[in-house]
């Protein structure tokens, strides 16, 4: 179940990531984005969300090393 866990959130982790590398319109458009549109302008939300993608995956990768 573990190994679940951090393969979803792995995942999750490259969307964000991807999302912010390839700059998708339809990502960066999105409601839960734009207060951070406002608040950095588009660049700024690009690296936020790079930050969370790269944070999301090393905290799934650390649950794997300490699980097994």
């Amino acid at each position: 179940m573990e190994i679940l866990f951090a393969v979803i959130m792995i995942a999750a982790g490259a969307f964000s990531l991807a999302g912010a590398i390839f700059n998708w319109e339809w990502f960066m458009n999105n409601y839960k984005a734009r207060p951070f549109m406002t608040l950095f302008g588009r660049t700024g939300t690009r690296i936020i969300y790079g930050f969370i993608g790269v944070f999301i995956i090393a905290i799934a990768v650390v649950f794997l090393v300490v699980n097994y």
